[in-house]
């Protein structure tokens, strides 16, 4: 019964790290560098809603190019980027 048990946790251990290789490719992006950080970590981030319908946007904020309202915004006379969605 113990060895079962043994076994079991085994493979569950093999199933939750199974996500990413144990040892990086020689190809290895920053996204991918992030993501693993953030798995190991076991931080999840919120959903967030549309810029569009962001409540606690400021106040005159405009996007910077209106087909992509999930891309950069700007603020009326201050020529500043807000809400930036890069990582």
């Amino acid at each position: 019964m113990r060895i079962i048990k043994i076994f079991c946790s085994l493979c569950i251990i093999s199933i939750t790290y199974g996500q990413f290789p144990s040892f990086p490719p020689d190809s290895v992006t920053s996204i991918m560098d992030r993501d693993q950080m953030v798995w190991q970590l076991d931080i999840s981030f919120p959903d967030l809603p549309p810029k569009l319908q962001d409540t606690t946007a400021p106040p005159n904020s405009y996007p910077s190019d209106p087909l992509n309202p999930e891309g950069n915004w700007s603020l009326h006379l201050l020529y500043m980027n807000c809400m930036t969605n890069k990582v």
